[in-house]
């Protein structure tokens, strides 16, 4: 293992955040989220704290966050070794007892589940769908629509 963490080795795969039959707004919502840059600033704070913290000192480091944002990534973090659960528990501002969390001086090494792979359209839905845009938009969306697929496949090879 590395003496150095970075960001790469943070970060969550889109589809892991929703389950199937989630709606819609779910899966743009799981897309959207940076969850390298949140696992890697919760992770950072975490050590902050070398005898250990609580959820609740990690998120008044970010309140301008929501707390699911922040949440969320003790789990994960938890899950891929960085972190692990001491099993001493402290009371929070609510009264109630919390986990208490620290960082693992040397990351557990764990197989990460691989991260689903990217499906690019064919050409022939390629060409529909630029064909039903360029009926909309004008004939210069077809390119338009080549160049956005070259692009997601230059991202996701």
């Amino acid at each position: 293992m590395t003496d150095v963490i970075t960001i790469d080795m943070f970060g969550s795969d889109p589809i892991t955040l929703v389950r199937k039959e989630d709606p819609d707004t779910s899966h743009e919502a799981a897309n959207s989220i940076d969850t390298s840059r949140l696992e890697f600033m919760v992770y950072e704070a975490i050590a902050r704290f070398p005898n250990g913290c609580i959820s609740d000192q990690i998120r008044s480091l970010f309140p301008r966050y929501p707390y699911s944002s922040i949440t969320a990534r003790y789990r994960a973090l938890l899950d891929k070794g960085f972190i692990e659960d001491t099993g001493e528990r402290r009371k929070g501002a609510s009264g109630k007892n919390q986990r208490v969390m620290k960082v693992l001086s040397e990351p557990k090494p764990i197989d990460l589940p691989k991260k689903s792979k990217w499906k690019g359209l064919n050409d022939e839905e390629l060409r529909q769908l630029s064909n039903a845009w360029g009926l909309i938009f004008g004939d210069y969306v077809i390119d338009f629509a080549k160049i956005i697929e070259q692009k997601l496949k230059e991202r996701n090879d």
